[in-house]
């Protein structure tokens, strides 16, 4: 349910909490924004959105391409 119920903004960050739980420390790489949009109920443009506005924020920190370093308490607030 946590990954289908609030905003999209909070279901990603809720996935990506989740994502990165086992290895807080390590990277966490990203499935495609179709994949992701599939998983969380929302359009490919809303999940491309949605990440672009994690990284502005820095609650998301791109180390190459669909690898990430997650700020947890960031997106924790993000969460609810």
């Amino acid at each position: 349910t946590e990954l289908a119920t609030g905003h999209a903004r909070q279901r990603l960050a809720r996935l990506l909490l989740w994502l990165s739980e086992d290895a807080p420390d390590q990277p966490v790489r990203l499935f495609s924004r179709e994949d992701l949009g599939a998983i969380l109920g929302v359009t490919l443009e809303t999940t491309s959105r949605t990440i672009s506005e994690f990284r502005r924020s820095g609650a998301l920190t791109t180390l190459s391409h669909n690898l990430v370093r997650c700020d947890r308490a960031a997106l924790a607030g993000i969460a609810g």
